[in-house]
């Protein structure tokens, strides 16, 4: 589709004026935008989130239009490979894999972006959706990318020759809130003045706020990683060392998280995987039942897949 935009130049006293209309071609589409000068003309260019497209300025409220950097969305500009040249980073969803990846697009002199990625991998969903805003949180030199997944804030922590760590999660931001088309960077920021960036989100019944620690991670609670998908839930104290562990079923079929005693836990260790065939349960609609079934005054979990014919107990 096309799209029309308007320019309002300010006069310094707070007044607009000096309307420009401006038409751009077919094909492209609206979205978040980034605003900077990525051609060395000293005029304000816009790089739209949706493929990337650039529009250059020129200087009077206008613009001429560039081809984009490919099929790739939420595209946002860094500088990663501090060449003085900004960058694209974006998300592509391949339909094919149903993977989503995160790209970087080498920025080049002129205002173009290479269209082939310098750097490219593949998440599921519950990795990476799409990222939202680049800085050097842990102060080593190197852009690190703030994301977001299926479940929540996900930090990608950068690495020398524009690579990036695994992902880092947080159970931080309602990934459906409804201004995930506009990237949230303008609320990066240190709010409690300790020299550490923060991070905002704007979310059903207010503003949310993680603060920001020296080593770059962040004060919200980690998502503890139990499958691609859980479906149901129970807690209990199975090894009996007095702190609560939490058992579950999910596609990675029935796990056991052990209570570390510190709001924290160790990793999931798997009971029993869902990938083995027919009989063994355990998708990840399998129900969860708590209780002593065979008296030995022992934990017990009944699980009762309830797409299956069959149950099981596991003591």
């Amino acid at each position: 589709m096309s799209g029309l935009f308007f320019s309002w130049f300010g006069d310094g006293t707070g007044q607009l004026s000096g309307l420009v209309s401006y038409q751009y071609g077919q094909g492209a589409n609206w979205g978040s935008a980034s605003v900077a000068d990525i051609n060395g003309d000293g005029h304000p260019d816009i790089v739209f989130s949706e493929n990337g497209l650039a529009l250059y300025g020129r200087g009077d409220g206008t613009f001429t239009e560039n081809s984009t950097a490919g099929p790739s969305t939420q595209c946002h500009l860094a500088e990663f490979d501090k060449d003085g040249h900004l960058d694209l980073f974006c998300a592509y969803l391949n339909y094919k894999n149903g993977e989503y990846y995160l790209e970087s697009h080498h920025g080049n002199a002129d205002g173009t972006f290479t269209k082939t990625p310098v750097f490219s991998k593949g998440y599921s969903n519950a990795d990476f959706t799409l990222p939202f805003a680049a800085r050097d949180l842990d102060g080593d030199g190197y852009l690190d990318v703030l994301g977001l997944s299926a479940d929540g804030l996900v930090i990608f922590f950068g690495r020398p020759g524009v690579h990036f760590a695994a992902p880092v999660h947080y159970a931080f931001y309602n990934v459906g809130g409804f201004d995930q088309d506009q990237g949230c960077p303008s609320l990066i920021a240190d709010y409690d003045l300790d020299g550490n960036p923060d991070l905002a989100m704007p979310e059903v019944n207010g503003i949310y706020i993680t603060y920001g620690k020296p080593d770059g991670t962040f004060d919200a609670l980690p998502v503890i990683r139990s499958g691609l998908t859980t479906g149901y839930s129970v807690v209990a104290d199975f090894n009996e060392d007095g702190r609560p562990d939490i058992f579950t079923s999910g596609t990675d079929g029935l796990q056991l998280i052990l209570g570390k005693g510190n709001g924290t836990f160790a990793a999931p260790v798997t009971v029993q995987s869902s990938s083995r065939p027919a009989e063994p349960i355990l998708g990840w609609f399998a129900m969860l039942y708590l209780g002593d079934f065979n008296g030995d005054r022992n934990k017990d979990v009944i699980v009762l897949d309830c797409c299956r014919t069959s149950e099981s107990t596991w003591r």
